[in-house]
């Protein structure tokens, strides 16, 4: 059969079923060619014509068993009674594996855990159930007086905040100790619901007691809607792991394993499917909830010391804990979808779907699957004669960017490629949407992580809002379905090429500087420059080149990639990647020095001072190598552009807040920030928004905003 991945190249014509028929009927490889006789011609023709291949592939796969030639051999000497996993990481850190990297500190902790953690763990009866209101009292009046803030973490019933239920609270503020009150087990209450929530609220809304924990905003989200609104939300041990190691897992159980060698109790092992904690013994509920609170305090301590070692406490404290809350309260208010608007979407598209299907069996001559790559292959590159492309395993590569080149000159390529965006659009938009709608408000409720890239950027999830399509007429009218409550508008505060404006800000490159500076159109004065032309003689196709590279430079666009995507040959994309950097010097110098600073330091810095490791720079491969430094550039650009948008959202939250402006805050969408407003503040909330983003921080450039309202999401643009 051969292995196109270890280079066995097989005998041609055979594949996996033919191998086995054959080797089920002969015994080995010599009786096979013993008998050539006993073959049909087309299959004769296929052993004789690969019989070279046939044996140096067997030769391949054949074990070497005379490679030790000694009498007698000794493998005790081999044996290895313990492994420094921890020694072994450098070299995997050089090579960028960083799975095996995770795997190697699951196993170095495990050793220490075995060894040394085992004997220091806690005693049982260090977690407690409160059995009383009184018990309660005492054990936050001695947190308060202690420590002045406790880890907490809520036992629900749903990950939805608005249709949780609290089965009971941890909360711990001494390593290896912690507390449960039980609110709800079995089918009873064990502690008085309304006293619990009072006693809570005396402490955490006085600010008398702070609160930490990993992934706090959850926990914050739902006590607001129990109806306790903790004032002092001091610390997420999940932000802080990001902070410390942007590309690491910020999930307790691996957080648990890293930092503290420490291997917790995952809910999956105690909770049978289809059941929850409250259908548990108390004391196993107790055990659970308990160790989550304590291992959250201990990491909220060791982050701490982690944070103030390098620098970064004031960035969390300044920056990601006050965010941590605007995402919150944005994530709560949500963002209404209208669902008679979506029930034609649905009817429309699948109407357009099954009129491309029936158009592409049309023109290839028959039916087929067209979501199976392996039948696509076959009428595109057999039958209908399209140039293949990159290979896979499976055959010739049936992806949308080795196809996109190919829409305009093959009517059934451009079929297919439509036929996936609407596809696309219909399964992860509009048939899902809908059911996203939570039933207790009426709205969908997205969440946006911190956490969720490494540059910085907020990532959203649970509909995933960011990835509708912006310059699409079917995006758009999937947007159109989100619109503002009655008697409101929504209103859009996008940054004007804030990416651009960074890179000249900290290139320090006077001729983009200058550009920007006289509010001439970015693109068509790099096109100006390139080609040597008047600034108002650029026509549409040198600003569309100019516009390719000053965004493709961000992103380590190399000759080949400006080739492809503009269409030209690889001498014209180097010729104008040339210009472009002999106008702009400063740029060129700034992209080598970070890549230099990178490989020095082992990480790069944005604009507030958000580090990324980059492991991958100091790579043995070239590809590798070359990857991290598109990368380290690229982070200091975006990550410093989410800075940016970062500190606006705290500042228009504040301006909007101190002019008594009902204007609520409801998506953040890249470098836009949506908003819902009542109609009558409409004018003076474009004001507060424009000054307080555009003043967001202080640039040799200044930032711009353009701003759009309408009564949909699909009209803001």
């Amino acid at each position: 059969v051969g292995d196109s991945s270890d280079n066995i190249p097989g005998v041609k014509g055979i594949g996996a079923k033919g191998a086995a028929q054959l080797l089920g009927s002969w015994k080995n490889l010599d009786e096979i060619y013993a008998n050539l006789e006993s073959f049909t011609p087309s299959m004769r023709r296929r052993l004789e014509e690969g019989k070279e291949a046939a044996y140096l592939s067997k030769t391949l796969v054949t074990l070497r068993r005379d490679l030790f030639v000694v009498e007698s051999f000794d493998t005790v000497q081999y044996l290895v009674d313990k492994v420094d996993y921890l020694a072994a990481i450098p070299l995997f850190e050089e090579l960028g594996m960083r799975s095996i990297i995770r795997t190697l500190e699951e196993h170095a902790n495990k050793e220490v855990r075995v060894e040394e953690v085992v004997a220091e763990a806690p005693p049982t009866s260090a977690y407690q159930a409160v059995t009383s209101i009184e018990m309660l009292t005492t054990l936050l009046e001695q947190a308060k007086k202690e420590q002045g803030v406790i880890s907490l973490d809520l036992e629900t019933t749903s990950l939805a905040i608005y249709e949780a239920k609290i089965l009971g609270i941890a909360f711990s503020w001494q390593e290896h100790t912690a507390y449960y009150v039980p609110l709800c087990h079995g089918d009873k209450e064990s502690l008085d619901e309304r006293a619990v929530k009072a006693l809570f609220g005396r402490y955490l809304e006085s600010g008398d007691l702070a609160i930490v924990g990993q992934n706090i905003k959850y926990d914050y989200q739902v006590l607001r809607i129990w109806g306790v609104n903790a004032k002092d939300v001091r610390f997420d041990t999940m932000v802080a792991a990001w902070l410390l190691d942007s590309a690491s897992v910020f999930n307790m159980d691996y957080l648990a394993e890293k930092y503290l060698g420490h291997s917790t109790i995952r809910y999956a092992e105690i909770v049978p499917k289809g059941s929850s904690l409250a259908d548990l013994p108390l004391e196993e509920v107790v055990a659970y909830a308990c160790e989550d609170a304590d291992v959250t305090w201990r990491l909220y301590i060791l982050f701490g010391e982690l944070l103030a070692a390098r620098g970064l406490e004031q960035l969390l404290a300044e920056l990601e804990m006050p965010l941590l809350l605007i995402i919150a309260e944005m994530e709560m208010r949500g963002i209404a979808l209208d669902l008679g608007r979506m029930a034609p979407l649905a009817e429309e598209f699948d109407q357009r779907i099954e009129a491309i299907k029936e158009e592409t069996f049309a023109l290839v001559g028959r039916s087929f699957n067209l979501n199976s790559p392996k039948q696509l292959q076959e009428v595109l590159f057999v039958e209908r004669g399209v140039p293949t492309g990159a290979k896979t395993k499976t055959g010739f590569s049936t992806a949308n960017d080795v196809l996109e080149p190919l829409k305009e000159e093959y009517r059934e390529v451009a079929l297919v490629l439509e036929y996936r965006m609407l596809n696309k659009l219909k399964s992860t938009y509009i048939d899902t949407l809908p059911g996203d709608v939570s039933p207790v408000t009426g709205r969908i409720h997205p969440s946006f992580l911190q956490t969720g890239t490494e540059t910085g950027r907020l990532s959203c999830r649970d509909p995933n809002l960011q990835n509708i399509p912006v310059r699409t007429v079917e995006g758009r009218r999937i947007r159109s379905a989100f619109t503002a409550k009655e008697g409101h508008l929504l209103l859009s505060a996008d940054y004007a090429q804030v990416e651009l404006v960074v890179l000249a800000h900290i290139a320090d490159d006077p001729n983009l500087k200058a550009a920007f500076l006289a509010g001439e159109d970015i693109h068509r004065s790099t096109a100006s420059r390139i080609f040597d032309v008047p600034i108002d003689a650029v026509d549409a196709t040198q600003r569309d080149v100019a516009k390719t590279i000053n965004f493709g430079v961000m992103y380590g666009m190399g000759p080949h990639a400006l080739s492809q995507d503009l269409k030209i040959t690889f001498g014209e994309a180097r010729t104008f990647i040339q210009q472009y950097f002999d106008r702009y010097e400063a740029i060129h110098t700034f992209i080598e020095e970070t890549k230099r600073l990178a490989e020095e330091q082992g990480y790069v810095e944005t604009l507030l001072g958000h580090v990324r490791t980059i492991v991958e720079i100091t790579s043995r491969s070239q590809v590798e190598r070359a990857r991290a430094q598109r990368i380290a550039v690229n982070t200091v650009i975006q990550g410093s552009a989410a800075d940016i948008m970062k500190l606006a959202m705290l500042r228009v939250v504040a301006a909007l807040k101190e002019k008594n402006l009902e204007a609520a805050l409801l998506l953040q969408i890249h470098d836009e920030l949506i908003f819902e407003v009542p109609e009558a503040e409409i004018e003076e909330t474009k004001a507060v928004v424009r000054l307080a983003m555009e003043e967001a921080i202080e640039l040799s450039i200044p930032l711009k905003v353009s701003l759009a309202i309408g009564v949909d999401w699909g009209e803001l643009f």
